[in-house]
């Protein structure tokens, strides 16, 4: 009936979007360690992840093909525009034995068919400002709403990664985690 995304993973072809830049060194995961759980879930050596950070893995041919749906330009400006943390510029050395496994819709379902993201449920998404996958969220959102799938999203702007595994928790609780985590309720209570 329904999906629900929270802070999701949906592409793993740019990681120079704003909020990959903005938020690389925020607490619970950092673009390093997202890079490397990449790795692990394609079955490959964490130690991968260091070559997909520090060089522009893939050809530039299939960075122009996803473009329009994956690219800076398509984040609202509000996102875009905090401090942002620059990243070594392109090699040439890039990482072509990955590109299939990165366009793969398990993977990556931000870079998907049209015909396959027509057929997804209504979804629930749930983005932070202070997270490296914010930017996935909100590009997500655009290509179902293009697909006519209907997608309701909530905006932590004051949370985190991980926040909503810190409500009432023993050592720390944030107000934004209870926000959080009544809104995706209030929402699962509805369908």
């Amino acid at each position: 009936r329904a999906q629900v995304l929270l802070c999701p993973f949906l592409q793993g072809l740019d990681q120079t979007l704003p909020s990959y830049q903005q938020n690389c060194f925020i607490p619970f995961i950092s673009r390093t360690d997202l890079m490397k759980f990449a790795a692990l879930y394609l079955n490959k050596s964490a130690s991968i992840s260091d070559m997909t950070i520090t060089e522009n893995f893939a050809p530039e041919s299939i960075l122009m093909k996803y473009r329009k749906w994956v690219h800076s330009e398509n984040i609202p400006e509000e996102f875009r525009t905090r401090n942002r943390n620059s990243l070594p510029p392109p090699s040439k050395g890039n990482l072509f034995s990955l590109i299939t496994e990165v366009q793969d819709r398990k993977l990556s379902p931000l870079v998907a068919n049209d015909s396959f993201l027509e057929g997804l449920p209504d979804t629930f998404i749930l983005t932070c400002e202070y997270d490296v996958l914010r930017d996935d969220g909100l590009l997500y959102k655009k290509r179902l709403e293009d697909n006519g799938v209907s997608v309701s999203w909530y905006h932590l702007e004051d949370a985190f990664h991980c926040i909503l595994t810190l409500v009432d928790h023993w050592f720390a609780t944030f107000p934004c985690a209870k926000r959080g985590t009544d809104v995706v309720v209030n929402y699962l209570k509805s369908l």
